[in-house]
């Protein structure tokens, strides 16, 4: 899974970039992963969830949580304490702190939820979210991801 584009995204963007961020939304995860990995079928929500929740070996713990900055949902990778952990719903490596996901506690149910929440944007390649509008990659973010792929 550190070969992942997903965790080499996630690691770029919490540890290595400047400024540092928090997360990277779910659909910039997917749409990434289409854009820039040729997999045998389309990459999919459920495809980057079912990865998260056995992602034990990446040595980190991979978090849901709600962005206030841009107003939607991002992954973040993080080393959690274990007094943090009690506070939020986990399935195996994954760790939901969003309120609107807490009772989403096995793969499918939390799979099918942002599916409808985001398979929208996805099947339009609207991958990326400012200022609460969601559009195709800019420059700025293939280059992001470029950086990733390839430190």
């Amino acid at each position: 899974m550190k070969g992942s584009l997903w965790f080499r995204l996630l690691h770029y963007w919490s540890y290595k970039r400047i400024p540092i961020g928090s997360g990277l939304t779910i659909p910039f995860l997917v749409g990434a992963e289409r854009m820039f990995l040729d997999h045998a079928n389309p990459f999919s929500i459920r495809n980057l969830i079912e990865e998260f929740v056995n992602s034990y070996e990446v040595g980190y713990d991979i978090s849901i949580r709600q962005c206030n900055n841009i107003g939607t949902l991002v992954c973040c990778l993080e080393e959690l304490e274990e007094d943090e952990k009690m506070y939020a719903e986990n399935i195996g490596n994954l760790f939901l702190f969003a309120n609107e996901l807490i009772e989403l506690t096995t793969i499918n149910t939390l799979s099918e939820y942002l599916e409808k929440r985001f398979n929208g944007f996805i099947n339009n390649n609207e991958y990326s979210s400012m200022a609460g509008k969601w559009m195709v990659f800019s420059q700025d973010d293939i280059n992001t991801i470029k950086k990733a792929l390839h430190p």
